[in-house]
This record gives structure tokens, C-alpha cells and sequence, in this order.
């Protein structure tokens, strides 16, 4: 609508998702695994939408925050609820054992608490609720997910179907994923990493990836982090001091 105003775009590799102030979203690019949430074609093709459409939210929901991962969508909705849908193949939709590969409408997440935030990476997802916890689902090739005793590599062991928490030092106030990366920031500016780093994006000076949170980055002193943004092979600090 015209008096719809954006609040937040959130983009993945081939599609789009636009929140207005309103708390309503849009969404646009490829629906290829049912990651625009707006349900599957008559025909049963999820087809390329290249403009802006309505994204139907489940009854008397409002969208609060939007994330983006490589085919899958994530939503907190203003009653601190997790919606999700698009691809599920990993587990990047947190429902559990037994769920569809393919969501195509915008689905509750079983969350043991409210959420504050989500944020997807490539084939991963991770959620921080109110409290300061930090849960991760999904893919865990190179160690994204942070949780011990889940392998790494491309086996389907590698895989987890529901949000689990990872263990951290302190609560978290923030929460970042990149493309196979995440990061956790404390309310009093400390970063963790862990995950892929075969190009030093945590950086440690190193090119190791690290499947366990790891205090970081060693070389900053007193300097404090204020947000973080990370993409496929780098990552970007702003800090304070």
C-alpha cells in the first residue's frame, strides 16, 4: 500500500523480504522452496515473483523483524514468536524431526522462550530470546552452529532439526550470522565467533574453522564491539572504546 512505509529489507541469495512500519511484509524474487511464504502456484511450481507481494502472516500476527538465509525466511513477530519457511532440507526451519523439506507458508517455531532475534546464514539459523540465549539450528558443515558434540562435515549427522542452545560465557544482546559464520555480542561489547574461517573472516589470524564459540578478536585491547556484519568470506566490526 502507498502509506506502507519500509522499516527493514532483508535479502538472500535470490530473494527479498521488505517489513513496513506497519508490521506487514513483502516479499519478491525466487519462491523456490516456498522461501517467499506465499504458498505454492495452482500448478504446484513455486515460480519467480518479480514484483513486491503480500506475504500472509498467520491470524492477528505482526512482523516485528525479518532474516533472510540462503532459501529460507525467518520472522519475529511483535509477540516474540518465531515464524519460518523455505528451505528445510538442514534444518534451517528449527521444526523438528519429521518436518517437510519445503515450507511454503510462513510456520511457528517451537521456542522455549520469546524471541528477541533471528538471523540466518546459508543453510543455519540462529535465534536469541529475551533472556540472552542463544539457540542454533540447522546446517553444521563447518561448525556454525556452535554446539558440542554435533558434527561437522556434509553428513546428515551434521544436521539439527531444532533449535538448541549453545553454551556461552555471558548473555548475549546481539546475534550475527554470516554465510557459514556466527557471532554472538555481549551487552558490554564482547564478540565470540565460530564457524567457517577458511579466509580468517572470525578474525583470529588464523585460517581454521572453529566449531565451539571463541572469545575474539585477541588483538583489540579495550576496544568494545558495537555491531557486527558479516558476509560469505568477510566480516566487519564497528567498535567503541
Amino acid at each position: 500500500p502507498d502509506d506502507a512505509r519500509p522499516e527493514q529489507i532483508a535479502c538472500g541469495v535470490e530473494h527479498t523480504l521488505i517489513l513496513t512500519h506497519t508490521g506487514t511484509l513483502f516479499a519478491c524474487g525466487s519462491n523456490g522452496y516456498g522461501r517467499l511464504g506465499l504458498g505454492e502456484s495452482e500448478d504446484g511450481e513455486s515460480e519467480d515473483v518479480p514484483s513486491a507481494q503480500l506475504v500472509p502472516l498467520p491470524a492477528g500476527a505482526e512482523a516485528a523483524q525479518v532474516a533472510c538465509g540462503g532459501r529460507h525466511t525467518c520472522v519475529v513477530t511483535t509477540s516474540s514468536e518465531l515464524l519460518a519457511c523455505g528451505h528445510n532440507y538442514h534444518g534451517q526451519l528449527g521444526l523438528g524431526q519429521g518436518s517437510a523439506e519445503e515450507v511454503h507458508r510462513l510456520t511457528a517455531v517451537p521456542v522455549p522462550a520469546p524471541v528477541k532475534q533471528v538471523t540466518c546464514g546459508w543453510g543455519h539459523t540462529c535465534v536469541l530470546t529475551v533472556d540472552g540465549a542463544v539457540l542454533t539450528c540447522g546446517k553444521n558443515e563447518h561448525g556454525q552452529l556452535g554446539l558440542n558434540g554435533v558434527p561437522t562435515g556434509l553428513g546428515e549427522a551434521s544436521f539439527v532439526l531444532e533449535l538448541r542452545p549453545v553454551a556461552l560465557p555471558s548473555e548475549a544482546a546481539q546475534i550475527v550470522c554470516g554465510w557459514a559464520q556466527t557471532f554472538a555480542v555481549s551487552a558490554g561489547g564482547a564478540l565470540l565467533g565460530w564457524g567457517r574461517n577458511e579466509d580468517g573472516q572470525l578474525g583470529l589470524g588464523l585460517r581454521q574453522s572453529l566449531p565451539q564459540p571463541v572469545p575474539l578478536p585477541a588483538g583489540m585491547g579495550a576496544l568494545r564491539v558495537a555491531s557486527v556484519g558479516s558476509g560469505a568470506s568477510a566480516s566487519v566490526f564497528a567498535v567503541f572504546g
